[in-house]
């Protein structure tokens, strides 16, 4: 969305340090949030062991998957089964520059078929209970405004590693058809490890909003020593 272009951080200033990663294994893990109807929720968390190794232009990042977990409302099991059978095999292996930013590997992994998933499986809960058209028409353009800002969220940030700024945030009013209005905020927050060499977590929270309605998704990183 044209609306979300401001949101993604930039990339060229120079790194304060050399980028310097441990050549022992670490913990990689991806946990991701998608809000559904009703206070429910839906938590995939994935996990990889990964290593850096330095290559000619800079580094190169391998890993293998070795946990995830996967919570869902009852009805939604058949999804979870399939997601926790799955072994992701798109993210690795990652090219990183000198100064520690991807500029190779997958930017759009396998996974994002599971958060597409997860908006149709929403839509058609949010249409099993709407009693009320005006109601009905909120809830269905509360999901698409959700289901296209969510969309950069299942692309790894090519600043995972390093990311510059550590908090920021973007805000914006939405026009939607049919004389509805909604609002988006995207909230950005990292912090460090005790060296300032590599990201410990980030978090990129979207908040969407209509009509007194209102949905969030998160998407939190995390890497530390195995």
């Amino acid at each position: 969305m044209p609306m979300l272009a401001a949101v993604f951080p930039r990339f060229a200033s120079a790194a304060v340090r050399a980028f310097d990663p441990p050549a022992s294994p670490m913990n990689l893990t991806r946990t991701v949030l998608r809000d559904l109807p009703g206070g429910t929720r839906i938590t995939v968390r994935r996990s990889w062991e990964v290593r850096f190794s330095r290559v000619e232009d800079g580094f190169s990042l391998t890993g293998r998957q070795i946990s995830v977990d996967v919570d869902v409302p009852p009805r939604l099991q058949a999804l979870a089964q399939m997601e926790q059978s799955r072994e992701e095999t798109g993210l690795f292996p990652m090219i990183l520059s000198p100064d520690g930013v991807i500029t190779g590997g997958e930017e759009n992994p396998d996974s994002t078929w599971f958060d597409r998933a997860v908006g149709k499986a929403a839509e058609q809960i949010e249409g099993a209970r709407m009693p009320e058209a005006e109601t009905e028409r909120i809830m269905a353009a509360l999901s698409a405004l959700q289901s296209s800002a969510t969309g950069p969220t299942g692309k790894v940030p090519r600043d995972l590693f390093r990311p510059q700024p550590l908090q920021w945030q973007v805000n914006r009013d939405v026009e939607l058809p049919g004389g509805l209005s909604g609002t988006i905020a995207v909230l950005f927050d990292a912090r460090m490890d005790a060296a300032g060499q590599l990201m410990a977590q980030s978090e990129r929270r979207i908040l969407s909003a209509v009509g007194g309605s209102s949905r969030t998704s998160s998407e939190i990183w995390a890497l530390g020593r195995s």
